[in-house]
């Protein structure tokens, strides 16, 4: 899970979400109230600030290979 870098596209990835939730016909209120709760154990940093960190851990070849509104597979190599 991954905060974006601009506070905008948290503006624009929850209204996604919210326009996911209602197309699939769920009971918004219910459905966000359980995404919001998720905010008191959940605090994600920035993608950006996690890919420097693999990098400062040693890692390389450092990229995120797969991103899904706040989701996001990334990783790098660790030479032996």
């Amino acid at each position: 899970m991954i905060r974006f870098d601009a506070p905008h596209l948290e503006t624009v990835s929850g209204e996604m979400i919210e326009n996911w939730v209602r197309s699939k016909g769920w009971q918004e209120d219910d459905f966000m109230d359980e995404w919001q709760a998720s905010d008191d154990y959940d605090d994600p940093s920035t993608l950006t600030d996690q890919l420097v960190w693999l990098r400062d851990a040693g890692f390389e070849a450092v990229t995120s290979i797969w991103q899904y509104y706040n989701f996001a597979v990334y990783g790098g190599r660790k030479s032996e």
